[in-house]
């Protein structure tokens, strides 16, 4: 016989329904420990995936706005820059490197009126001919 079975042949009936009772009130706590626990983690990844989620959107409004307000400062600076540069444009890529000129005049990174736009504006001004 094993010590255990003897130990608890030994014991009375009112040691016996004790142990008893002991081991099925323990149990029963423990697994309503473990579903109060698994409903509150339930319940906080919720909350973590709604505060997520609201962030996430919240990041996406403030993007589209961005780029909204970076587009138009950059068309509002693209027509300025149009403005001031009144006259004849012409591109001659003859060479390795294409010129654009304005009025016969090339129009390169020390063109005065370039400067002048930057200085006015604040913007830097880049000249792209394709």
């Amino acid at each position: 016989m094993h010590i255990g079975q003897r130990y608890w042949r030994s014991q009375g009936l009112g040691t016996k329904l004790a142990i008893t009772n002991f081991v099925w009130v323990a149990s029963i706590l423990g697994l309503l420990v473990m579903a109060i626990a698994w409903g509150v983690t339930q319940s906080l990844r919720g909350k973590m995936e709604n505060e997520m989620q609201q962030g996430i959107a919240m990041l996406q409004r403030f993007i589209e706005s961005s780029d909204k307000d970076l587009r138009t400062r950059t068309q509002f600076l693209a027509d300025s820059l149009a403005q001031s540069l009144q006259g004849q444009l012409e591109l001659d890529s003859s060479s390795t490197v294409p010129v654009l000129s304005l009025n016969g005049q090339a129009l390169d990174a020390q063109d005065p009126r370039l400067a002048a736009f930057t200085q006015r504006t604040g913007a830097v001004t880049t000249i792209f001919a394709a």
